[in-house]
């Protein structure tokens, strides 16, 4: 969860907790998971195009059911559970980043804070001002303003027990637990304040170096690498094993973990997921949140153990490209245009290269190079994976069916053909989209075609230069970059922006438009279509309910619902 080390100028990430604190960190000796990779690591003038990341870490934080990292150069990255979009970082450069329940925090290179999440009771709402170290709870976060003193933010009062009313006094260094928060004074002594019905609260008197608070116990570890727990033990998360001596110290819901002198990690508490046993081999970090840990090794490798809900410790960020994003499953491209997919996958990916991806309802099909011709998988009764001979230059899966653009500009369609949706027109054209039970294409003459169940509303006359169809409403894009939206509009899925677009994606309750600069507007349903993310991308696409984007060379991000993992771009390697 949150763990804290004390005398620092430079904090870096602790860890996190399902219902715990992710907490903050500075240490000296740089082998902590909360320690700090160093100013001269972080441009904090970096725009988006000056954060370039890679797939090394020099951070790493884990949280109930997320875990977060960071590049070099402070680009965040994060994976697993994204149901508030805590998964989902902005694109800006940190020197330290933790991660909560459902909410994340990270420390800019300028002392201020910057968290995403989940904000019901502004737990991702931070004070203005400049801190020096950070820790994030449960529905709370604390930080050590620069003057000393401690501010809180989220849930306060007897909702929270207090733990984010901090008191006077000035600290080194502040641990945010689920309902109670510990922090080390200047003077030494250690505080602790909020829920203490298990003696979380109630801090021993050593002096310590580093603080880690979980979910209702509390750990400190001292100058000499002494380790001292204290509240809940009822898995063993206080009892800290016979002449441990620690460099780092991680508490998690129930569990913690400690890093040795050797980089070995030892952890002790509650093992239901497998959480409490760490693999052999030497770390530089360590971080333990709900139910899972995770480590990075001296290279930035990481490695986590535990459970995996929401993929929370499948830490496999590589770049991606020709994203194909879906309703239950999500492919693309690995460099090597080898294809790679996640999510409720239906059948293994073959092996291969492919020119591009295309993913239906409970199917996958790909483009090969060369031949151009398409492959789908696994069989179905539909019908729908049964891939005709020819060569395509485009294919594209529906609910049970799939439909593929030759290259001499016509079209094929195969699997149900329930209400004419796998019978194409006749003609040339020079794009295509396939929906859920209706489809559409870009005529030779930019005029839009359509098949299939007829939406509400008549298609839209006039040129365009592409169309994209969604779960019951379609857009298009003239040649000017204007939208037009039809069909579905219960949320506002059809309520284009006055804005002009390179491309648009229609999904399933929302739409999202590229600008030329490369910048994403998204609209329609709140819940499908939170705030997008900031910066400029390469490419991004558009699922049922949930958006991904990837900016060159790195992974892609995802946001929205994430019903089958979906959203998590945490790829086979």
């Amino acid at each position: 969860m949150r763990t804290v080390l004390v005398g620092i100028a430079l904090l870096v990430a602790a860890c996190g907790s399902s219902n715990g604190s992710h907490d903050a960190d500075a240490g000296t000796d740089g082998t902590s998971g909360d320690d700090a990779a160093g100013d001269g690591g972080v441009d904090a003038s970096a725009g988006d195009g000056g954060i370039t990341g890679g797939t090394a870490l020099v951070e790493i934080t884990a949280g109930s059911e997320h875990t977060c990292g960071l590049h070099a150069d402070g680009t965040p990255v994060c994976w697993g559970g994204d149901l508030y979009a805590q998964s989902v970082p902005p694109v800006l450069a940190f020197k330290t980043i933790q991660g909560g329940q459902y909410h994340t925090c990270g420390l800019r290179t300028d002392g201020t804070v910057t968290c995403w999440g989940l904000d019901s009771v502004k737990q991702a709402t931070p004070p203005s001002g400049t801190f020096t170290q950070i820790s994030v709870g449960a529905n709370h976060a604390c930080g050590v303003q620069t003057a000393g003193t401690v501010a809180c933010w989220g849930l306060q009062g007897v909702d929270d027990f207090g733990a984010a009313v901090a008191p006077s006094g000035t600290f080194k260094t502040v641990a945010a637990g689920r309902e109670h928060t510990c922090a080390v004074a200047t003077a030494g002594a250690t505080m602790c304040w909020g829920h203490n019905d298990n003696g979380e609260a109630t801090p021993p008197s050593d002096v310590f170096d580093e603080l880690s608070a979980g979910s209702d116990h509390t750990c400190g570890r001292t100058a000499a690498g002494a380790v001292k727990c204290w509240g809940k033990n009822t898995s063993g998360q206080t009892t800290v094993p016979a002449n441990l001596t620690a460099t780092a110290i991680d508490a998690g819901d129930n569990h913690t973990c400690a890093l040795t002198s050797t980089g070995s990690i030892t952890c002790w508490g509650d093992n239901t997921s497998g959480q409490a046993t760490p693999p052999s081999g030497t770390f530089v970090r360590i971080t333990a949140g709900a139910e899972h840990s995770c480590a990075l090794t001296a290279t930035g490798d990481v490695t986590c153990w535990g459970s995996d809900t929401n993929l929370a410790i499948t830490p496999l960020f590589a770049p991606l490209h020709k994203l194909a994003i879906g309703e239950f499953h999500s492919c693309a491209l690995r460099a090597d245009e080898t294809a790679a997919c996640w999510g409720d996958l239906p059948a293994p990916t073959p092996t291969g290269a492919f020119a591009s991806v295309a993913v239906g309802r409970f199917h996958t099909c790909g483009i090969r190079p060369g031949t151009n011709a398409a492959e789908c998988w696994p069989a179905n009764a539909t019908g729908a994976a049964n891939t005709p001979a020819g060569a395509f230059a485009m294919v594209a899966g529906g609910d049970s069916h799939t439909c593929g653009l030759h290259t001499d500009g016509t079209i094929a369609c195969w699997g149900s053909n329930a209400n004419g949706r796998a019978t194409p027109p006749s003609g040339t054209f020079t794009s295509l989209s396939v929906g859920a039970e209706y489809s559409c294409a870009i005529s030779a003459t930019n005029a839009i075609t359509c098949w299939g169940i007829a939406l509400s509303q008549p298609n839209p006359t006039g040129a365009f230069t592409s169309v994209s169809v969604g779960l019951g409403h379609a857009c298009a894009l003239t040649g000017a970059g204007a939208p037009t939206c039809w069909g579905r509009n219960d949320y506002g899925q059809t309520v284009a922006p006055a804005e002009t677009f390179t491309s648009i994606k229609a999904a399933g309750f929302h739409t999202c438009g590229q600008h030329a600069d490369g910048t994403l507007r998204c609209w329609g349903s709140a819940f499908y279509a939170p705030e997008t993310p900031t910066g400029a991308y390469a490419e991004y696409s558009a699922g049922d309910g949930h958006t991904c984007a990837a900016r060159t060379g790195l992974a892609p991000i995802c946001w929205g619902s994430h019903a089958a993992n979906e959203t998590q771009a945490n790829l086979p390697p």
